[in-house]
C-alpha cells in the first residue's frame, strides 16, 4: 500500500508542479494493488483455515472426517487453480505499456 500511495503522490506531484508526469509510476501503482489484493486475500484465507472457520466442520457428528475432506478439496481446488495460473502465466506474451518488458 505504501509502495502505490507513493508512487501515486510522486505522479500527481510531478505532473502538476513539474509537467512532466512520471512514466512508470501508474504501471508501478497498479502491479502493486494487484499485489496487495493477492496476498491480503492469501493471509486472510490462511487465518480462517487456522481457525477452521472456512468450512463448517464442526456441524457433522464427525468433525475431524470432515474437516480433513474439506482440508483436501481445499488443497485439491488450490493445486488445480495453481497449476492453470502458472499456465496462463508462461503463455503471457503481452507487453507491458511503459516498461517495455514481458509480465512473466
Amino acid at each position: 500500500m505504501v509502495v502505490m500511495s507513493v508512487a501515486t503522490f510522486a505522479n500527481v506531484v510531478a505532473r502538476y508542479f513539474f509537467n512532466s508526469p512520471i512514466q512508470w509510476a501508474e504501471e508501478l501503482a497498479r502491479y502493486s494493488f494487484i499485489w496487495v489484493s493477492s496476498w491480503s486475500r492469501g493471509v486472510h484465507q490462511a487465518k480462517a483455515a487456522h481457525r477452521h472457520r472456512h468450512s463448517a466442520a464442526g456441524a457433522s457428528r464427525r468433525p475431524r472426517v470432515t474437516r480433513l475432506l474439506v482440508d483436501c478439496c481445499t488443497v485439491g481446488i488450490a493445486l488445480v487453480i495453481a497449476y492453470y495460473g502458472w499456465k496462463l502465466t508462461a503463455a503471457a506474451t503481452q507487453i507491458t505499456a511503459t516498461c517495455r518488458c514481458r509480465t512473466t
